[in-house]
């Protein structure tokens, strides 16, 4: 097991934040990528991102935990466990976290997609 900590970049949500993740790695590893969790989730209750479940699950399309396009799925050759923390932080951490569900990133551009959003960060920010 290894833990991974990982301070909130400045301004996004997560600023000052930290977040702890296990990382562990499977017997087959690295045909297959490393298993990780989120630990910072208020005992299983706050879901702050839609790539954070509360369950402590990381969805990545490099940890195989998302569908995303085959060249941004594991790969045993040139895939690493740098790749898949420079991803959380990149892909997750980031300023406007509401559009990263797939679902909401076309209004992202859009009046009723700010509302939204404004709407939504206010609550993370009281």
């Amino acid at each position: 097991l290894l833990q991974v900590l990982i301070t909130g970049p400045a301004d996004t949500p997560y600023m000052n934040g930290c977040f702890e993740f296990d990382v562990w790695f499977p017997n087959d590893y690295p045909t297959s990528p490393m298993h990780v969790n989120l630990e910072t989730t208020g005992n299983h209750t706050v879901r702050f991102n839609p790539n954070l479940y509360n369950d402590g699950k990381v969805c990545l399309s490099v940890l195989n935990t998302w569908h995303g396009r085959p060249e941004e799925r594991w790969n045993p050759e040139t895939s690493s466990l740098l790749q898949v923390i420079v991803s959380m932080q990149s892909l997750i951490l980031v300023p406007e976290p509401y559009f990263n569900e797939p679902g909401y990133e076309r209004s992202k551009c859009t009046q009723a997609g700010q509302q939204v959003y404004n709407f939504l960060a206010s609550d993370v920010y009281m």
